[in-house]
Order: C-alpha cells, then sequence, then structure tokens
C-alpha cells in the first residue's frame, strides 16, 4: 500500500509535523531501525503541545512506518512504501476504502446447502442454499495474497459474481445495486487462528502458521443476513488497526 501524504491534509495541527516526518523517513533522515527524537524533543522542535505529537505519531503508526515501546521509545519499523498492508479501520466508510484498495482473484466456486453446523455460523436455516464463492485478496499490483476471502452469498445473486473480479465495489454493495435487500448493519469477529494445509498451499505458507479470522455478517432491516464473508489473513501480511477516538467537552478539550 503505497503511503500518500494527501491524509494529512485532513487535520491541519498535526498533520504537518506529521507530513515532516514521514519526509524525514522516506528520505532516509531516520533510517528503518533508528530512534525518532522523544515527544518531548518534538514538542520542542515543532513549537506544538504534547496532544499534537502523539497524534502526529499515532498516524505514522497506524501506516505501519513507527513501532513504539514502554522504556525502548519510537523507532522507524519500516519506509514508506515497503510497510504491509494496514487496515485501517472504525467506519462503514473505512471500511469501503479497505475494500477499493485491493483487489480479488476467485479461484473457486461452488453451491452450498447449510447443514446444523454451517446454518449457525451463516445464521439461517437448515437447508437454505448458499453460493460459496473463494478468492485471494491482494493490494493492486502486487503479487503475494495478503489473505484469503470466502464469501456466502444467496444464489439468486448469481449474476454478480463476473463483477467482482472487476469491480472494487464490495459484494454487498453489488448485491445492492441488483435489486438485493439494504446493507443496514455489519457484525464482525476477529480471532486468532493458524493456517491449514489448504490455506497453507494457496498462500504459499506453512501450515501452522499464525493468522487472523475475521468473520463479517451483513445483515439487512430485518437482520437477516444477505451475505457473509470469512477472511484468513496471515501473520506478517497485513496489520488491522481499530481507530476509537474520544471526543472531550468543552472543559476538558484535548486539542
Amino acid at each position: 500500500m503505497e503511503a500518500s501524504l494527501n491524509i494529512y491534509r485532513r487535520a491541519p495541527r498535526y498533520s504537518a509535523v506529521a507530513a515532516s516526518l514521514f519526509d524525514d523517513i522516506e528520505k532516509g533522515r531516520y533510517p528503518v531501525g533508528a530512534p525518532l527524537p522523544t515527544e518531548a524533543e518534538l514538542r520542542r522542535h515543532y513549537g506544538v503541545s504534547r496532544h499534537t505529537v502523539r497524534e502526529a505519531l499515532r498516524e505514522l503508526k497506524d501506516l505501519g512506518l513507527i513501532t513504539s515501546r514502554a522504556g525502548v521509545g519510537t523507532h522507524v519499523r519500516a519506509k514508506p512504501g515497503e510497510q504491509n498492508f494496514i487496515h485501517g479501520v472504525s467506519t462503514i466508510d473505512e471500511l469501503l476504502q479497505v475494500v477499493e484498495s485491493t483487489e480479488q482473484e476467485v479461484i473457486c466456486i461452488r453451491d452450498l446447502t447449510a447443514d446444523a453446523e454451517w446454518a449457525g455460523l451463516l445464521r439461517c436455516g437448515i437447508g437454505r442454499r448458499w453460493l460459496e464463492l473463494r478468492a485471494l485478496r491482494r493490494v493492486a499490483g502486487k503479487h503475494e495474497a495478503i489473505g484469503i476471502v470466502t464469501a456466502y452469498i444467496p444464489p439468486e445473486y448469481e449474476r454478480i459474481v463476473p463483477e467482482i473480479e472487476t469491480s472494487h465495489k464490495p459484494i454487498f454493495r453489488l448485491i445492492e445495486e441488483h435489486g438485493g435487500a439494504h446493507v443496514v448493519e455489519i457484525r464482525q469477529e476477529i480471532v486468532a487462528t493458524t493456517l491449514d494445509a489448504e490455506q497453507a498451499e494457496i498462500l504459499h505458507a506453512s501450515a501452522g502458521d499464525k493468522a487472523l479470522k475475521i468473520i463479517r455478517h451483513h445483515l439487512d432491516a430485518n437482520d437477516q443476513v444477505t451475505q457473509a464473508a470469512i477472511g484468513i489473513y496471515p501473520e506478517g501480511r497485513s496489520s488491522y488497526v481499530t481507530r476509537f477516538r474520544v471526543h472531550r467537552g468543552a472543559n476538558n478539550d484535548l486539542s
């Protein structure tokens, strides 16, 4: 994922600090493995508050460029363009941006009739038919897959399959555009797992390697699943970042 300075235009205060450090890392002033100046040094150098420095560093952490450890300090983890793919998600819009920044290669399609186990996973009745679609997800322009995504869609929307590989829209958006139910909520569960032999072979990894399993259910206004997906992401190929912002009142302004 190519990082871009455009991301910093949203936040004027810490954007200048983040952009300056970004440039310094990119140009090699702070090489990979080297420490960054302390927060106090950055405050003095840029003439900004502690909060502004921390927000700037947070942006660089979210991009995978730096890492911080208590008692050790902040060090450069990667140069721009060298870091693994970063999932930065806290809203539906950001989830859409993640999908739009990757591409899919469909490798397997089959019909699935839910037995008791699948009915529990897909939150449907036993005997419900689904179309199971397995795809490799890649960062656009890169060969190595960051993971395997298996999507489950109602068979009546089989006509969207040719669009999945050519469109950067998420599957649930394609379903909506073809007259399907509108998604009002996405429920997500993230668990630790290991690659089985089949997954490892597809991903050119080793069986037993650590991975994240991300399970999503897309729900309509009646709380019915309109699409489900299971993503398997091996360790070291991507990161998943969730942001929780604290909003202070007028008497506790953190700016």
